[in-house]
């Protein structure tokens, strides 16, 4: 049943406000096989179920129709990227049928009324950049830059908010640092390189955007997780929990806001976005541990056993107000996107969803200018390093026939649209 104004709970949100959902592009396309991520995937161990996203959610061929139905669930906005691959699969060659892609892949979302969020470039590299050395060599911006003007000048009347590279400090970290992406770790002597190679060429795109698209609204992406000391009695375990929080969010905000960054990892040139792309990964318990400098000693552990567990972040709302309120005083409007259910139980979904949106709700009323949520993924998809068992969409797609069923949460999040807020029959039914 669809709940009425009457039936809101507290917290109400602004007419304007983005809702929607996200996907990026080698996760959910399929047949993208000319990046360092498919070259990755072939290898027997990488990924845990042993799939590949050869057919991933299929989104290349179906994409009309995942559009469509986006629509008819109330989304007013929608985040994708683009492949870098697919557009330019040599150095210095775009393929004018990828081009042609993405442009209606742009005009559809406008006749379905969804405001596009567009990442230029999201985890995966073209093979050819990948091998070159990716982002440790020199020419990296330089490169990316190529890549950025060609794509602004064919697809820049059809968007007008852009996000360069999403999750930059999960390449840096995952790939380079810690070798659990491609290019699978570089010698720490090259890590401060990487991380200035990343944030010059975001800054380098900026500049080019705002001159290809002078009504262009550039984002920052911004990776948050929030980190208790597993010991909070310990200065170890609590100073790890403090680098983490600044190393996932804080120092990307505050250096592009402040310009103030670590001495080492100070980019060419200065990063002045427009708004946040805050990615909400979740909670993480970490404690100090003097054997994992690839990690930045930095451990992540069970809250009460102390046992270490995969460093991946747990998928709770409780951390996303705190995140929120460390990017507040930067003084720039937040779309959040991720806060994403890992698990296949929808029920729980439903009700993380519930608690996330609240947890938006409180933010804003603390002060946060939070001007939209899109939750990740919109489709069960490929999750990187889970590959296709982990199913984390809004929408549940059959292997086989490909065919696309919203669950629960796909029409309670419709709900919460239509309303403005948190129903108070949702509220009640999950416990927020």
């Amino acid at each position: 049943m669809t709940a009425t104004p009457h039936d809101k709970g507290a917290g109400e949100f602004p007419r304007e406000f983005l809702w929607g959902a996200a996907l990026s592009a080698h996760a959910s396309e399929g047949c993208n096989f000319h990046n360092d991520w498919w070259t990755w995937e072939q290898r027997p161990g990488r990924i845990r179920d042993g799939s590949t996203s050869r057919q991933a959610a299929w989104h290349l061929r179906y994409y009309a129709e995942d559009f469509a139905l986006a629509r008819k669930l109330g989304h007013n906005a929608h985040l994708f990227s683009l492949e870098w691959s697919r557009i330019e699969p040599e150095p210095g060659v775009f393929d004018e049928e990828a081009f042609l892609h993405y442009e209606n892949v742009l005009k559809t979302l406008a006749d379905n009324g969804l405001e596009p969020l567009c990442a230029l470039q999201d985890v995966t590299l073209p093979r050819w950049f990948a091998e070159a050395g990716g982002w440790t060599q020199r020419r990296a911006p330089e490169c990316f830059v190529r890549y950025v003007r060609a794509v602004a000048e064919r697809l820049g009347p059809y968007c007008r908010r852009w996000i360069p590279i999403r999750r930059p400090i999960t390449q840096w970290r995952f790939g380079y640092m810690e070798g659990r992406w491609p290019p699978g770790g570089v010698g720490p002597w090259r890590w401060p390189g990487v991380f200035r190679n990343l944030s010059s060429g975001q800054a380098q795109a900026e500049a080019v955007l705002r001159e290809q698209i002078p009504q262009a609204q550039i984002g920052l992406s911004v990776e948050c997780q929030t980190h208790a000391p597993f010991d909070e009695e310990s200065s170890w375990d609590f100073r790890t929990a403090r680098r983490e929080d600044h190393l996932w969010g804080g120092m990307m905000a505050r250096g592009a806001v402040e310009q103030r960054w670590p001495l080492m990892l100070s980019p060419r040139q200065d990063l002045t976005p427009d708004f946040l792309l805050a990615v909400y990964a979740g909670s993480v318990t970490v404690r100090f541990h003097p054997f994992r400098p690839r990690r930045w000693w930095a451990e992540p552990c069970e809250a009460e056993s102390g046992e270490a567990r995969p460093s991946w972040a747990m998928p709770t709302p409780s951390g996303l107000e705190d995140a929120l309120e460390r990017l507040t005083g930067s003084g720039l409007p937040i779309i959040v996107t991720g806060c994403t259910w890992s698990g296949k139980d929808d029920a729980k979904r439903c009700s993380h969803l519930v608690k996330t949106v609240k947890a938006l709700s409180e933010a804003m009323e603390s002060g946060a200018q939070v001007e939209g949520f899109l939750y990740e993924p919109f489709l069960d998809s490929f999750q990187w390093l889970q590959g296709l068992s982990q199913r984390n969409g809004l929408v549940y797609v059959d292997r086989d026939s490909l065919t696309r069923t919203p669950q629960n949460s796909a029409f309670l999040l419709k709900e919460i649209i239509q309303t403005g807020g948190i129903p108070r029959s949702a509220a009640k039914r999950f416990g927020a």
